[in-house]
């Protein structure tokens, strides 16, 4: 087996993080997992999209017109959406397990089986170069999931040429100053494949095809791109689903006939955990080969298809650094650098991988037990599949086209290498093509030559997939907003690129000496104090040093609290534009019965008399009602077992109206925060179903609709979480805004709304709305803070007592503009 004979750049010499001047630029190099989970957790500062907007007119033949379209979006107040971002979340939606992923395998892997039908049946053995014959079944496998009945790729080999002569060119579309002259062959093939699918979808193949390709169609029209313009966006469909699993299955394939031993214990494998042979009435034996058990973590199969991605992958994960800040409360990054995460960096380091992470081991990720924790991934160290924002989406297809079509293979097939002759020689693995910009699993350099024959014992079986236990998911629709600004910082692009081209052509993915570096490229890092550690006499480079980080520096420095409340809050956003309403209702008595609701005539609090004049919230204090609800019973579990109370407690008002219902919440103690961690809970112990279940009780007593819920208002926020956002968003805005009534309105098109929507009070209400969207339609929450100091009466003995400072959330949930 091919053994790495030198350690990579980082590997070698253990640097988490290095900087690199490119085209005046700092590039900066992470080989940290731990690293990478810090940058990943914060796609506001390094973000992906800004390369994949400017790339997109390089790739696909953009005109500015037809950009600018893409960049449009309609507006409400919920969030900001365009087209780029809608494409990425329509990927992400069909193919996550469910329904839309589960038709495409089984269309994927009708097609392959097809292939493998017409294999089996050769009168002799077939001889073929096992990468071009592998690059025809997964071309028109992987097409025939995603346009269906009508495939343009289908029994067209000259379209398959030109995916592979355009994909081969890519780097030269995208630095080429006169493509049509310097990159010849992969413009001419990226022309025959825009018409070929214009003529697709101007015969209405999609409306016969994946999930995935109607989606993509649907959001092309609704930003206004002529067909031809889809056309183009969609074949970076093809790109994104393809490029990389067929030569995963290139090197699966080879590694396993290569090693004896492991193609004998994988057919032992297969035909005990995953293949049903029944036998028909004439006498032939029927085996289905039982998909969903293929990539079970405790399988061979299953590690081996991670190993062959972890030795082989070769991705540059790319970000552009969007503002100062400080990495992991230790390196200082100032905005415009890039950020570079080479995948065969971290796969190489021995401290992840062991002393073998430069062999290829494919028992590496085989668990004793379906839940032991032996070889339990560490975070951020397999970037086979990029990770955070740019996570692949189509992890999922690949997974399962994959390994079902090895599985398959290896359980009909016998193969060996051949020489051109046709004699049998020892399997020589070709070298990897490094250097693709699309290609995460570098193609083969050269073919393997190989001779494929049925096995005498398993050859006149008749095969097929099954798909009996694939998971169930839901699929939804989402929205889009306002226009957006493309941000090209200068020479982002091409310094991204000549920074990955000088990664691949240095060989610092695998075996590259640090001594090969000149001096003119390392430079010291953007720190308070950097210093050098020489490696050899002529070469050297600087190593970030520790920050403290301390209360006199910036209010926005060390903000990585604020970044991912942020996340949380875009995470929530998603989920109320996309996900189908899960309609939370607690109907078992025994659910409802661990509380107990107290119902009495409330009173609103005078400090929130003119937020509720402004806001035209109609209110009669009579009409007010209080509700408590508390945990104060032990209660039972699904399991049987009694446990005791948590003492958790909700108090809440509800004014109730025909036109804009609102709730108040006054002193809310979550069971979970009441009890403290390790507790167990009832299973109705969240605030948004408590108050759900409460709201629709008062509802139907006052003979209010419950859909017209408008106003929730959190009344004298001290969660030390969410005072902290309030606060950290009071200081950065002092200069702007008196945070006195009417404070500030935010809108999810902003961070800080987002970083208010992620607090523990927001997502409350971002989990009402997602439950119960079919009740109250999609709405979408915006948000208003605001202070107020309230100097209580004085006392009976005539002593005033201090003022107080009270924080507020106002969530106001409206309809988007267009809905």
């Amino acid at each position: 087996m091919e053994i790495l004979d030198n350690q990579s750049l980082g590997a070698k010499h253990k640097h988490p993080i290095f900087t690199l001047q490119i085209l005046g630029k700092d590039v900066h190099v992470v080989n940290s997992p731990d690293l990478v989970v810090a940058v990943q957790k914060t796609p506001r500062i390094y973000d992906f999209s800004v390369f994949a907007t400017m790339m997109l007119p390089r790739l696909f033949d953009l005109d500015r017109k037809t950009m600018e379209l893409a960049a449009t979006n309609v507006s409400f107040p919920g969030g900001s959406w365009n087209l780029i971002v809608e494409t990425s979340h329509i990927f992400h939606r069909c193919l996550s397990p469910g329904p839309s992923l589960e038709k495409m395998e089984r269309a994927a892997l009708t097609s392959i089986q097809g292939y493998l039908d017409d294999l089996a049946s050769e009168p002799n053995d077939a001889v073929v170069n096992l990468f071009s014959w592998l690059r025809t079944v997964m071309t028109v496998g992987t097409t025939e999931a995603l346009y269906g009945p009508r495939n343009p790729f289908n029994k067209r080999p000259e379209l398959e040429h030109a995916l592979w002569e355009w994909e081969h060119d890519l780097t030269r579309l995208l630095l080429a100053p006169a493509p049509s002259l310097f990159a010849r062959k992969g413009y001419r093939a990226r022309s025959r494949l825009i018409n070929a699918m214009t003529d697709y979808l101007e015969w209405r193949g999609h409306e016969n095809a994946s999930d995935l390709t109607k989606a993509r169609y649907q959001a092309g029209i609704t930003y206004g791109l002529s067909i031809p313009d889809i056309a183009r966006f969609e074949i970076g469909s093809i790109i994104g689903v393809l490029v990389n699993s067929t030569p995963t299955l290139f090197w699966m394939l080879a590694h396993i006939y290569s090693d004896l031993q492991l193609l004998a214990e994988l057919r032992v494998e297969l035909s005990l955990r995953s293949m049903k042979q029944t036998i028909a009435q004439d006498g032939n034996i029927k085996c289905t080969i039982d998909t969903p058990t293929l990539r079970q973590v405790f399988v061979l199969l299953s590690s081996t298809y991670q190993e062959t991605l972890r030795f082989h992958t070769h991705n540059t994960s790319s970000r552009m650094v969007m503002r100062d800040t400080v990495l992991a409360k230790r390196y200082r990054l100032r905005a415009g650098s890039i950020m570079l995460m080479p995948g065969a960096n971290i796969h190489a380091l021995p401290s992840i991988w062991g002393d073998d992470a430069h062999q290829f081991n494919p028992r590496r990720f085989l668990k004793s037990t379906p839940d032991s924790d032996k070889n339990k991934l560490y975070p951020g160290a397999f970037r086979s599949f990029g990770g955070g924002v740019s996570l692949c989406p189509g992890r999922h297809f690949a997974a399962t086209e994959i390994c079902a079509a090895a599985a398959m293979f290896v359980s009909r097939f016998d193969m060996v290498a051949v020489d051109a002759k046709g004699e049998a020689v020892d399997w020589q693995l070709p070298a990897m093509e490094v250097g693709r910009i699309t290609s995460s699993i570098p193609l083969p350099k050269g073919d393997v030559r190989v001779k494929v024959s049925a096995r005498k014992d398993t050859g006149d079986w008749q095969w097929k997939f099954g798909f009996s236990r694939l998971n169930k998911g839901q699929n939804s629709t989402m929205s889009l907003s306002n226009k957006m600004t493309l941000r090209r910082p200068s020479g982002g692009l091409l310094i991204v690129l000549a920074s990955v081209l000088l990664i691949f052509s240095l060989n610092l993915k695998r075996g590259t000496n640090i001594d090969q570096l000149s001096p003119q490229h390392l430079k010291t890092s953007q720190v308070e104090k950097s210093i050098a550690v020489p490696f050899g006499q002529d070469s050297f480079i600087h190593q970030h040093t520790i920050l403290n980080i301390e209360n006199k520096h910036d209010k926005r420095q060390d903000d990585h609290f604020y970044d991912d409340a942020v996340c949380k809050g875009e995470q929530a956003l998603d989920k109320i534009m996309n996900q189908a309403p899960t309609g939370r209702v607690f109907t078992r008595q025994d659910q409802v019965d661990a509380w107990e609701v107290i119902e009495s005539r409330g009173g609103v609090p005078a400090e929130l008399f003119p937020a509720l004049r402004d806001l035209d919230i109609p209110y009669d204090q009579d009409s007010v009602k209080e509700i408590g609800t508390y945990q104060n019973k032990d209660f039972h579990t699904s399991d049987g077992q009694t446990h005791p109370r948590t003492s958790g407690s909700y108090n809440n008002l509800f004014i109730p109206a025909s036109s804009e219902s609102t709730i108040i919440a006054m002193d809310n103690h979550s069971p979970s925060a009441h009890a403290g961690s390790g507790v167990t809970v009832p299973t109705l112990n969240r605030w948004s179903d408590v108050v759900w279940q409460n709201w629709t009780a008062i509802a139907a007593a006052s003979s209010t609709p419950p859909h017209k819920l408008h106003h929730i208002i959190h009344r004298d926020v001290f969660t030390s979480s969410t005072r902290r956002i309030m606060e950290y968003i009071e200081v950065a805005e002092k200069d702007k805004l008196d945070l006195h009534w009417p404070g500030h309105e935010y809108d999810m098109r902003s961070e800080d709304g987002k970083a208010l929507l992620g607090t523990v009070h927001g997502l409350g209400i971002a989990w009402l709305v997602i439950d119960h969207s079919d009740v109250l339609g999609r709405r979408v929450p915006v948000v208003r803070i605001w202070t107020v100091t309230w100097r209580p009466p004085p006392s009976g003995r005539g002593e005033r007592p201090p003022a107080k400072l009270y924080y507020f959330l106002g969530f106001e949930l409206r309809d988007p503009v267009g809905a």
